[in-house]
């Protein structure tokens, strides 16, 4: 059975990953700052991931929330429209050491080919005809069916060339990155996305070993999973307000031979352990 290709399916259920804000707090330096945020946004990539909350835990300062939101945002934007969509900020004077994603749609062959999925920038539209910046290769035409304002980041695939003519990509076959959201407390998160029929799935030291029942429940016919992964100084369960606002805690990492386990790396076993429980059989 085969488990891997290039590029990637998007996954059938969606994953969504919640950090604490205070993640960068203990790095002294921008430069290790950079690098921890490369590493989620990695780990983030390598799952397929769809989304990446930062929720606001106990002791955090907004300006933590805000320096890991730029890192993230930035490394979450297609590498070719960073100079139109990324203002410049003291925080990416290090971008330089950030780890490139290199998910579809930022790895580019050299040229355009048709059937590509990739993002583009509106430049401008008369009546239903857009032009669309896509890069290196230019600008491409795309006959919109909605009206799309001007500055607007979408999605595309390319469908013929010289000159490059766009169509909206509805349905990309391909998976095309994650999104970066500020959030709230944890409280208020964990509510928000149960609501929406997510299983939320905390992971903590306290937590439950993982076994069948973990696996089998939380999730089940619903429309995705939400794993929340804590801050270097606190736990999900004190950050929430309590277990209830959990499908389950679990610890991933029984009898772990380190005293502690950096943020980083708990985002990492966690998602390489729980984002395959949403995933079709005939996929894996």
């Amino acid at each position: 059975m085969k488990c891997g290709k290039w590029p990637p399916p998007p996954r059938k259920k969606r994953i969504s990953l919640a950090v604490a804000s205070s993640l960068l707090s203990t790095e002294p330096t921008r430069e290790l700052k950079a690098v921890k945020a490369s590493l989620i946004a990695r780990a983030a990539g390598i799952f397929r991931a769809d989304e990446i909350i930062i929720y606001r835990d106990k002791g955090s300062r907004r300006r933590d929330q805000e320096e890991l939101f730029t890192l993230l945002s930035y490394l979450a934007t297609p590498p070719y429209l960073r100079r139109r969509l990324i203002p410049l900020k003291p925080e990416l004077r290090i971008a330089g050491l950030l780890l490139p994603l290199n998910i579809p749609t930022h790895d580019l062959p050299p040229r355009p080919r048709r059937g590509l999925v990739m993002y583009g920038i509106v430049d401008g539209c008369e009546d239903h005809n857009c032009q669309v910046y896509l890069g290196r290769y230019g600008t491409g035409i795309l006959r919109a069916e909605r009206r799309v304002p001007q500055g607007s980041l979408l999605l595309v695939r390319i469908v013929g060339l010289d000159p490059i003519v766009l169509e909206e990509a509805r349905e990309p076959g391909v998976y095309t990155g994650f999104r970066v959201v500020r959030g709230s407390s944890l409280g208020e998160v964990a509510s928000s996305y149960k609501a929406k029929g997510y299983a939320v799935i905390g992971t903590s030291r306290r937590g439950e070993c993982l076994n069948s029942l973990v696996l089998e429940e939380p999730g089940r016919g619903k429309r995705g999973m939400l794993v929340v992964v804590g801050g270097p100084r606190g736990s999900v369960v004190d950050d929430a307000g309590g277990y209830e606002y959990f499908d389950a805690v679990v610890n991933l990492v029984p009898f772990q031979g380190t005293r502690t386990i950096r943020s980083e790396e708990a985002v990492l076993i966690a998602l390489s352990l729980l984002a395959p429980l949403d995933e079709a059989p005939e996929t894996l």
